[in-house]
């Protein structure tokens, strides 16, 4: 028989962790407090957190396991749960099951209710991903980008939005309306991180510009009013990629666009600069055009700490310009 009781002074710890963890969806949650338990200093606390049901745990245990788990709760009929769910949530079976038990569960007890849910559906519902399963391919992605292994993380990161695309409601304008494990901070966030990744593989492997700019007129077409930084990030992206890949006046357009909007900030002058010296064969206008935008930065002193060495892109794109000559 599976225990489900935890260390007191874990349990204790436990608590106060879910309560930080207040606003993420209880998925979300499991996969923190697998990150924090894998993490704490204190060596006797890491060893009792080997009781604890996590994702990764939870994932390596067979069918017979997982319901010898949830018998321990006083649950049965797991798999047909599953099966008869019509929603698109895993996590939404477990909360079938509390309704059904005559008494209340612990926290633990609630994740591993969830948790076993999502394992059963991966297992047989496996063509039909849940929610939770397409987090995990962001979870995934995160891991390979860690890793600077950019082309495997981007192959996981469009999985992951090809698939949550077509689950968002068409009449919202901003990701921040977006509510449930796929919530507006986590996808705006994740956007600016498939970007810097997109970024990254395409110097290797040039067809992630067109997978890029492709992500990018779906993300703005689902949420055309994205602004802040997520909005800045996807289009000085896009920017980017238009002018590596022979749509150099519309990426700069893009640019001074961006520039436009704040001028007294140095990061389009110098994403602009960048976008300019990754191209194979920048156009001799477009760099000519580049080197005035960033000599009159500098005039103004935008640049003043020289900390985004918009000086030393003048006398790059010079030298690019002068070979072009």
């Amino acid at each position: 028989m599976h225990s489900l009781a935890l260390d007191p002074r874990l349990e204790a710890e436990l608590d106060d962790v879910l309560r930080q963890c207040g606003a993420l969806h209880p998925y979300e949650v499991a996969w923190e407090l697998e990150g924090w338990g894998c993490a704490l200093p204190d060596p006797l606390l890491r060893a009792a957190f080997l009781q604890v049901w996590t994702p990764t745990r939870i994932a390596k245990c067979s069918t017979e396991e997982v319901d010898a788990i949830l018998g321990t709760i006083g649950i049965e009929g797991a798999i047909e749960a599953v099966m008869g769910e019509r929603g698109t949530s895993a996590w939404a079976v477990s909360d079938q099951w509390k309704k059904a038990l005559a008494r209340p569960v612990n926290a633990h007890e609630n994740m591993v209710l969830g948790l076993v849910a999502c394992a059963h559906w991966a297992r047989f519902r496996a063509d039909e991903p849940s929610d939770e399963m397409l987090y995990d391919r962001l979870v995934a992605g995160e891991l390979l980008a860690s890793q600077k292994q950019w082309g495997a993380a981007c192959d996981c990161f469009k999985v992951f939005w090809d698939s949550v695309a077509g689950r968002l409601p068409k009449n919202l304008r901003r990701a921040t309306g977006a509510t449930g494990l796929f919530r507006g901070v986590l996808l705006e966030a994740w956007a600016e991180r498939y970007c810097l990744t997109l970024v990254r593989a395409s110097s290797d492997w040039p067809d992630y510009m067109d997978t890029g700019l492709a992500f990018i007129d779906a993300y703005l077409l689902q949420f055309p009013a994205t602004g802040g930084t997520a909005g800045w990030m996807l289009h000085a992206t896009k920017g980017r990629f238009q002018l590596q890949s022979g749509r150099a006046q519309e990426g700069f357009t893009r640019f001074e666009a961006l520039i436009r909007e704040d001028p007294t900030s140095p990061a389009g002058f110098r994403a602009l600069a960048d976008a300019v010296l990754a191209c194979a064969e920048p156009p001799l206008a477009i760099v000519k055009k580049t080197v005035a935008l960033l000599i009159a930065a500098t005039h103004r002193r935008v640049d003043a700490s020289g900390a985004w060495e918009l000086s030393k892109c003048v006398q790059q794109l010079n030298t690019v310009a002068a070979s072009i000559d």
